[in-house]
């Protein structure tokens, strides 16, 4: 998160690093960096050798909105703007490089993802390391006018990381030392202000709220005490007054140009959308409680049914209606393979909307088994025979989530095919046919997937 302030419109803005909202629009901006990584989706794997390892479709932006972010800083310094920069930690990271080796064939194939580490410091407009560190004695040596910001405020601020080398004029050191953690640096016809972290150990809610007000209030102040000193390089505004012909062609190409990104990032932010609730249907293999019993319900609506949630105190399960025929439906996500015990249940169901309507509903089993194992490795006996007889005998429909997701997928590539489905669903008496082999419908070739950097990891 970064905050924009305008001089002459002085209110606050708070800007996400990956969105389009530019900070060209502002004279003063503090930033943060340590939010950057939480707006990108992790690799399911999370972290690679202890760092954060980004989402291989994150990997391939990431670079790109460092590279724009860091560009938009220094025009707004070579404009004679300031940006102050809490240096909280070197926050490094992995990202895939979308290269990849391959080994075996067919389902024994073995894809690995190279990977490449990287810096949220790609971003900043000069080259700093910082070295992870933390505490709170500092002492200030450093100019008149960063002294007001830092004896008001020094106790409530600590460091997490100092420089490696010196950047522009040292302000405070961790004490004793000449490691510096705030300093202060001229870059072009502006300021960058390099800051400790803010303390917030043994802080409420509110007086969290409080201290970010307090020490936010001590940078804007600094800062423009800081862009105060380069005034001289400052246009008066009766200068906008007069343009150079080349001044309107760039200006009226920064605009296209700017149109553009808004463009572009709105589609991108569309299909990230379209990805999640794509990689959500994987929780039809995967997951179990809720998280499983929502997707069901997706794809049950997705075939072309009429949803509805059952009354009875306490259940998750769903009531479906298709051309005058109503089914209930029993969700489980299990450790091992179903149960008479779960038919049972679902028989239970049965028996309650029975009472209700006097009509005996269709009944339809749907457990993703063996949730907790890779697909490569799980029994496909989900229903095993000793449930047969009891769950045929009251015309059960047997699904797995797995089958659920290929009826899915059959719809979302023709739709004329859901009315056969829903029939082919509510016909079924014992163990479903059909989509058994999720390799039509899965891509299996990530397999036992392994990052490395060079290397295997």
């Amino acid at each position: 998160m970064s905050l924009g302030f305008d001089l002459e419109h002085p209110d606050i803005v708070g800007i996400d690093f990956r969105s389009s909202h530019s900070l060209l629009d502002y004279e003063l901006v503090i930033w943060d960096p340590s939010h950057v990584l939480s707006e990108y989706r992790r690799d399911y794997s999370g972290t690679y050798r202890g760092l954060p390892l980004l989402h291989e479709d994150d990997s391939s932006l990431v670079l790109e909105e460092l590279r724009r972010r860091r560009d938009e800083i220094l025009e707004l310094l070579r404009l004679g703007g300031c940006v102050a920069i809490f240096c909280s930690a070197p926050h490094r990271f992995f990202r895939a490089t979308g290269e990849k080796e391959f080994s075996g064939t067919g389902r024994n194939r073995q894809t690995t993802s190279i990977v490449s580490d990287a810096s949220v410091a790609a971003a900043f407009p000069l080259e700093v390391e910082l070295i992870k560190a933390e505490g709170r004695r500092m002492d200030f040596r450093g100019d008149p006018s960063f002294g007001a910001f830092w004896r008001k405020h020094e106790g409530a601020l600590r460091y997490r990381a100092y420089l490696k080398e010196p950047v522009g004029r040292t302000q405070a050191v961790i004490r004793r030392t000449t490691r510096a953690v705030a300093a202060v640096a001229r870059v072009d016809q502006g300021w960058v202000a390099l800051l400790p972290d803010i303390d917030y150990e043994g802080l409420s809610d509110d007086a969290i709220v409080k201290r970010n007000r307090e020490v936010g209030s001590g940078v804007l102040e600094m800062l423009r005490t800081l862009r105060s000193d380069a005034e001289e390089f400052r246009l008066p505004r009766w200068t906008s007054e007069y343009r150079l012909a080349a001044e309107n062609d760039a200006r009226i190409t920064l605009q296209k140009r700017e149109e553009s990104v808004k463009r572009a990032v709105g589609r991108r932010d569309r299909v990230r959308r379209e990805l999640a609730d794509l990689e959500q249907k994987k929780l039809l293999f995967s997951a179990s409680g809720p998280a499983l019993e929502v997707q069901v319900r997706h794809v049950f609506e997705g075939l072309g049914f009429t949803v509805e949630d059952a009354e009875e105190s306490g259940r998750t399960d769903l009531v479906l209606k298709d051309e005058g025929v109503t089914a209930v439906v029993e969700i489980k996500g299990l450790t091992k393979s179903a149960r008479e015990a779960n038919a049972a249940q679902l028989e239970k169901w049965v028996s309650l909307e029975l009472e209700k309507t006097a009509i005996r509903p269709k009944a339809i089993l749907v457990v993703n088994g063996f949730c907790e194992q890779p697909l490569r490795d799980r029994d496909p006996n989900v229903f095993p025979s000793q449930m047969l007889p009891y769950a045929s005998a009251r015309e059960h429909c047997l699904m797995t989530g797995i089958q659920l997701l290929g009826a899915w997928v059959a719809v979302s590539r023709d739709a004329g095919r859901a009315a056969d489905i829903r029939r082919s669903i509510l016909s079924c008496v014992g163990r479903y046919e059909g989509f058994d082999d999720a390799t039509a419908f899965l891509d299996f070739s990530m397999t036992e997937s392994r990052s490395r950097e060079g290397g295997e990891s």
